[in-house]
């Protein structure tokens, strides 16, 4: 049985399999801050498609987003990272 940890782990991946919403993350990494408006222009999508991916990524805790003033600022949650990092090298350990 998957521990709680692999269903989270799991569920990010999940998260992460569309590829927009990686394309997402890398440009929530190289461009940190309040970007919502800057993703639409980015990708050529509307905004309420943006912003299910958005929410996917929350609801998932790979980011986190704080409202200032009219605007959300997105950023990377390092902890979710890290939690995806371990699982991962812990795969690489199993093929050496």
């Amino acid at each position: 049985m998957p521990t709680p940890k692999q269903e989270r782990t799991a569920d990010m991946m999940r998260a992460l399999g569309n590829p927009v919403r990686l394309a997402i993350m890398h440009y929530i990494v190289e461009h940190p801050g309040c970007i919502g408006n800057d993703l639409v222009v980015r990708f050529g999508r509307a905004q309420a498609t943006i912003s299910q991916h958005l929410a996917v990524l929350r609801r998932v805790g790979i980011i986190g987003a704080e409202r200032d003033g009219h605007m959300t600022c997105y950023a990377v949650n390092e902890e979710a990272m890290i939690i995806l990092l371990e699982e991962m090298q812990g795969l690489r350990s199993v093929a050496e």
